[in-house]
């Protein structure tokens, strides 16, 4: 998961703070639009949020988070999902936005 923050608070931030904005997050369960997260850290409520899971990346907005039991519980409102990312890499190698991919073929 990673907090995204307006560009001008990461100009304020040191380099290490940049790297701490992601870090692991567990999803507890997702019931559409919301998703419930277990995570280490906090997320402040009205953070935006990237959530990237094997099937799809999310984007959020954190509207609650509470400490429970050693483990911050995130409740996030979702606004946005991409998915399908073997069809975006196709467009994106069409379009030219991206370097094309290795592909092995046998006969």
């Amino acid at each position: 998961m990673t907090v995204l923050r307006p560009l001008e608070d990461l100009d304020e931030q040191s380099e290490d703070s940049r790297d701490n904005a992601s870090f692991p997050a567990s999803v507890i369960s997702m019931e559409e639009p919301l998703m419930f997260l277990l995570a280490s850290r906090e997320t402040p409520v009205y953070s935006a949020l990237r959530i990237e899971t094997g099937d799809a990346l999310w984007l959020g907005e954190t509207e609650k988070c509470e400490l429970e039991a050693g483990t911050w519980k995130i409740r996030v409102r979702l606004r946005h999902v991409l998915r399908d990312f073997d069809t975006l890499t196709r467009l994106a190698e069409r379009f030219g936005t991206a370097p094309p991919r290795k592909i092995s073929v046998q006969a």
